[in-house]
């Protein structure tokens, strides 16, 4: 096993992190629903619930995935970029749509979030932190091999 390089440990970190903030924001949620469905609706108290439930399965998922990038796993490293991939996505959306609303500190979480998950995708990317993970060998000469 190759010796896991600190910013994976960072990226981890990050991402133990955003599990903290999804088990308050799923939380939130279950207390927001519960207030507004004080009876059973039938399909929409189903829905919260299912919603409820994909909330700790995402979060069961990060924390896994964290605990599988300090082990250099690299199904882990793959799983933190598809959902990079989506907050990226995500983040791009919502700058758009704050782009014309003109609320100045909603544009600039938005493009923090834009930065910091084009970031992680780029950093896990990078040729150590591939060999870190097993996958190939650091290239030493910047790319520019002569014959």
């Amino acid at each position: 096993m190759a010796d896991r390089p600190v910013g994976v440990t960072i990226v981890s970190i990050y991402v133990f992190v955003n599990a903290g903030i999804g088990v308050a924001w799923t939380y939130r949620f279950w207390r927001t629903m519960n207030r507004v469905l004080v009876s059973d609706f039938g399909t929409i108290a189903w829905v919260q619930r299912l919603l409820f439930l994909l909330g700790f399965v995402l979060i069961f998922g990060s924390v896994w995935a964290g605990v599988g990038l300090l082990r250099t796993q690299n199904w882990a490293r793959r799983f933190v970029i598809v959902f990079a991939g989506f907050g990226f996505l995500g983040s791009l959306v919502r700058t758009w749509q704050v782009l014309f609303d003109g609320d100045v500190l909603l544009l600039f979480t938005s493009l923090l979030g834009l930065s910091i998950m084009a970031s992680v995708i780029w950093y896990l990317f990078r040729p150590r932190v591939r060999h870190a993970f097993g996958l190939q060998k650091p290239s030493h000469s910047g790319g520019c091999e002569s014959r």
